[in-house]
């Protein structure tokens, strides 16, 4: 079972928005540069919400079945958390990239319309993150500490899981929002 774990959603053929002629592109060379470092990668290009949900989906399990592995390993329960050693030899690194349209949080399916209303985009906490954080066991407010009073400031307190977000997000911006832009 691999231990390195990614998923790339890419889109570029927008059939309302204005299309993009490189993010399928670029994220393609990076499943191929992942796939040279022994990851398992796991890639949607050009897709409507439900393709993009059902990658998100494949992609949990596969997660879900990693971490399994892991813990079996270790001899320890799922929802074990042990501050020190041991740690298996290489923890879980996963890692997701999204390249196309979106706006505050939110990706652009292929086919979203123009205005669009949140619940026809991808929203990186409720459709990723979120779910990501059940599979791993915790609910997110275990997960991650802001002591700024202290040493260790913000952290994430995963032991032995590593996470990497890549978000290539183009945004056109408004009239006004591009003049409020170039205001400041």
């Amino acid at each position: 079972m691999p231990r390195r774990l990614a998923l790339l959603l890419a889109n570029g053929a927008y059939t309302i928005r204005a299309p993009l002629s490189r993010s399928v592109e670029v994220s393609a060379a990076l499943a191929e540069k992942l796939r040279a470092m022994d990851f398992s990668v796991r890639s949607a290009e050009d897709q409507t919400l439900s393709g993009m949900k059902a990658a998100t989906e494949d992609w949990l399990s596969e997660v879900a079945d990693a971490l399994d592995k892991v813990q079996s390993e270790m001899g320890r329960p799922k929802d074990f958390v042990d501050p020190g050693p041991p740690e298996p030899p290489e923890p879980p690194l996963l890692l997701f990239s999204y390249c196309g349209h979106g706006a505050a949080g939110c990706f652009f399916p292929v086919d979203c319309g123009r205005p669009c209303e949140r619940e026809d985009t991808y929203c990186f906490f409720e459709d990723l993150l979120f779910r990501l954080f059940k599979v791993l066991g915790r609910p997110a407010s275990e997960l991650f500490r802001c002591d700024f009073s202290g040493e260790t400031g913000a952290c994430w307190l995963l032991p032995g899981i590593r996470i990497v977000v890549i978000i290539e997000s183009c945004r056109r911006l408004l009239k006004d929002e591009r003049y409020a832009y170039e205001a400041t």
